[in-house]
């Protein structure tokens, strides 16, 4: 069995910035990475697992948006993802 949540569920008005509408998309966690989720969040001190979740979200794409795209087609390429017109 699968839990569900809303990300709705995990807006703050801290986390928005002004202007920023809060979208409404739903998760699916199976019910061993959903406990794990919780005990985390707990452990963190995190007020519940959908705001825990949703800053880890958030932190994941901020390291992503830090990397250039020629960064990532380098780091491709180093691992043999793209060829950069060499003859394989």
């Amino acid at each position: 069995m699968a839990h569900f949540w809303s990300i709705l569920e995990a807006a703050s008005p801290f986390n928005l910035q002004q202007g920023e509408e809060v979208v409404e998309a739903q998760i699916e966690f199976s019910e061993n990475l959903w406990s794990r989720l919780v005990k985390s969040a707990e452990r963190r001190g995190y007020t519940s697992p959908q705001k825990y979740v949703a800053d880890v979200i958030e932190r994941e794409v901020a390291k992503d948006d830090s990397v250039s795209d020629a960064e990532i087609a380098q780091k491709m390429g180093d691992l043999g993802y793209l060829d950069h017109g060499r003859d394989i």
